[in-house]
């Protein structure tokens, strides 16, 4: 452990720096992080933050101007006059944060983040930890809108090599783990840590038998998670007479695509389109289901592959049955036959059978689901998380 724990800490000084508010606001796992390490966290920083603190504890410091009207424009006159770029004046700012401030530990959050500070972080003093997340990792990644050009330069793909020579890298999976190894990352230099999410500590109430199933996708619409795919599996099923509700519940670049594909289907009236919903309504969705679905692979367009994949976790500890793409991350949470079924990417048939066997065995869905459930107990809990973050910061 002491290889891993190279640039452990016992001070409570770390800045936990993310790209944006939204990061924030808008995913839970990482609000559980901050919560995990909250008496450890000396601020946060970000862009161009909303407020000055989270949830009026920990300081919020931006790195970039405000966008205050008239301070914008006094900042953007003083860059323009003295022929500054915008790049150099947000380093200079975050440079600023880190001389100024107690902060004996920086833990950033996504690489693409770590390589726009490259330069900061290779001639800091400061112990560093880079959680990657599977995007800012996936060297041949395209754009939904571009896929025919990958986003990342050869440069960018150095800088991961370059950053994590000094830095911790924490990996969300052992498959994001592989993807470093395969970039010529040092072994030793990476930490695997699964999220945790919230499970109760009794099963869920078995439902009941119903004439017709509910079945949720919950996640962002993108092709490595196939939304779909998963729309097409299901009429297929439904074709072959399966009696259920599909909910799309989510929203990303595939959103259009779902769209026509709902008018498009024979059964498309049995689909539901939400768009995002926030976590309320995403328990509430969970706790109605008696499937959860995706359809996880090898993007087609992105070439990205799920890194981890909390939704799926989640629908775990509800005590879902899971029926997805045997891809990425997903294989390390999912036990096929056990807490759901894996299929084979883009098999739209394997997966309308999967949707037709569940209907038909009630006891193969409660068994798969409670299997589920106490995976999640065993091990991805919010408490195991927490437990894996205090030894990583080498916090006791």
């Amino acid at each position: 452990m002491s290889s891993l724990l190279r640039n452990s800490l016992k001070s409570k000084n770390i800045l936990f720096v993310v790209p944006d508010y939204v990061s924030i606001s808008v995913a839970p796992w990482m609000q559980r992080m901050i919560d995990s390490l909250h008496s450890h966290i000396y601020a946060i920083a970000m862009n161009n933050p909303p407020e000055h603190h989270w949830h009026s504890s920990i300081p919020i410091l931006s790195y970039s101007p405000s966008f205050n009207t008239r301070v914008y424009r006094k900042i953007r006159t003083y860059i323009g006059r003295n022929n500054i770029d915008m790049n150099h004046y947000m380093c200079d700012r975050f440079n600023k944060i880190i001389a100024t401030h107690p902060i004996d530990t920086i833990f950033i959050n996504y690489f693409t983040l770590a390589q726009f500070f490259e330069s900061i972080l290779l001639n800091t003093n400061k112990k560093l930890f880079i959680h990657i997340h599977g995007y800012d990792i996936t060297a041949d990644l395209r754009s939904h809108d571009n896929p025919t050009t990958c986003r990342y330069s050869t440069d960018y793909l150095k800088s991961i090599c370059n950053i994590s020579q000094k830095a911790t890298i924490i990996a969300n999976s052992n498959f994001t783990k592989n993807q470093l190894l395969e970039m010529g990352v040092i072994e030793n230099h990476i930490i695997v840590k699964y999220f945790g999410v919230p499970v109760s500590d009794h099963p869920p109430i078995q439902k009941q038998n119903q004439s017709q199933l509910e079945i949720l996708f919950l996640g962002r619409l993108v092709d490595c998670k196939g939304p779909d795919i998963v729309m097409q599996a299901f009429d297929l099923a439904c074709q072959q007479g399966l009696n259920a509700h599909l909910t799309i519940a989510g929203d990303g670049p595939l959103r259009i695509t779902c769209e026509l594909l709902k008018r498009r289907l024979l059964f498309g009236d049995r689909i539901s389109l939400l768009g995002y919903v926030d976590e309320s309504t995403s328990q509430q969705l969970r706790e109605k289901a008696d499937i959860f679905t995706a359809h996880n692979c090898l993007g087609p367009l992105t070439h990205q592959e799920e890194g981890f994949g909390v939704s799926i976790i989640e629908a775990m500890a509800a005590a879902l049955p899971v029926i997805t793409g045997r891809s990425g991350g997903v294989n390390e949470s999912v036990v096929d036959g056990h807490t759901g079924i894996l299929i084979e990417p883009g098999d739209i048939m394997q997966h309308a059978n999967a949707f037709l066997l569940l209907q038909q065995n009630g006891e193969l869905r409660y068994s798969l689901g409670i299997a589920g459930w106490q995976r999640v107990r065993q091990k991805f809990t919010i408490q195991q998380e927490k437990i894996k973050l205090t030894e990583i910061f080498g916090i006791f």
